[in-house]
């Protein structure tokens, strides 16, 4: 019984603790999207990604909505080309990345 007593309370100290260093680690890692470098964007489970890129896509200098219009096709066109050249080039602004990708590829749609 004793063994079991003290294996509970290993356990729930072990969980305490890993929840605490997640949490820790979760509210140092927190940054605005316009702040991000590539490497931030990288960090992101693949799933995310395009939705990064579309909060991105709508951020101005001044931190307003651009456009409400979301392009969805010209997002998954952009996502793969975003992510080669964060992954070669990890320390570059990645809103700038977004944005100079969006704006080519509306300008071939129009």
């Amino acid at each position: 019984m004793k063994k079991a007593m003290l294996l509970l309370a290993a356990c729930a100290m072990s969980v305490s603790t890993v929840v605490g260093a997640h949490a820790a680690d979760q509210k140092n890692s927190t940054k605005p999207v316009n702040k991000w470098a590539c490497k931030d964007f990288l960090m992101l489970d693949s799933s995310y990604r395009p939705t990064a890129v579309a909060f991105a896509e709508g951020i101005t200098k001044k931190d307003k909505v651009v456009d409400p219009m979301l392009d969805v096709q010209g997002i998954e066109r952009v996502v793969p080309i975003i992510v080669q050249e964060c992954t070669d080039n990890k320390n570059d602004n990645f809103v700038a990345k977004v944005k100079a990708h969006t704006e080519k590829s509306t300008s071939m749609t129009h």
